[in-house]
């Protein structure tokens, strides 16, 4: 991906607020993206919606090793991990 390209998502994710940019620490060149409340808040119900899905849809397979045994024939090395609790 272009790097001009990449700014102006960043900047349209800035203005949406899932993210900020702030200098980095390190290099004065770079900014350093960070999640906001709101970014944190939209991956949380994106995950949980993937989660969802994949309960939906592998839900007859049997166990874990059924899910995993369908992930490596979909070349995917892993399902998203389970969540806490």
């Amino acid at each position: 991906m272009e790097r001009s390209n990449i700014v102006v998502i960043m900047d349209e994710l800035e203005t949406r607020d899932p993210i900020s940019r702030a200098p980095s620490k390190t290099d004065r060149r770079r900014v350093a993206p960070t999640a906001t409340v709101r970014g944190r808040r939209l991956h949380d119900t994106a995950v949980a919606g993937v989660r969802r899905n994949e309960a939906r849809l592998l839900g007859g397979l049997t166990g874990r090793s059924g899910r995993r045994s369908f992930f490596r024939c979909c070349g995917e090395s892993r399902p998203l991990p389970t969540s806490p609790g």
